[in-house]
């Protein structure tokens, strides 16, 4: 079984995984180690988790370009925020939903 995405409505629907390719441009460009990041995290980093899970999909994108499309598109941050946790938690078997397809924000 594939790990599971999320989708989040920005421009357009985007499809939000967690995977090991994410995961390592995360640290690549963070220097953060995913173990160490705690229930306490700072927009910074949900952002960077972000940009990491939308360059799977789209590699020229910029961080500041994801930070445009969410200024831009995003209806409030609590749904940007519950998207990446939901993604993030299913990159680790911890998502209830499993990708119902329903679209998130």
């Amino acid at each position: 079984m594939a790990i599971p995405f999320t989708t989040i409505n920005l421009d357009k629907p985007r499809k939000l995984k967690f995977g090991l390719g994410a995961m390592v441009q995360f640290e690549q460009y963070t220097g953060k180690k995913l173990t160490e990041i705690g229930s306490d995290m700072s927009i910074e980093t949900a952002a960077q988790m972000l940009w990491a899970m939308l360059k799977q999909e789209e590699p020229g994108i910029t961080p500041e370009q994801v930070y445009a499309l969410v200024d831009d598109n995003a209806d409030n941050m609590t749904d940007v925020m519950s998207a990446i946790t939901e993604a993030l938690q299913a990159a680790f078997g911890q998502s209830e939903r499993k990708n119902s397809g329903k679209p998130k924000a």
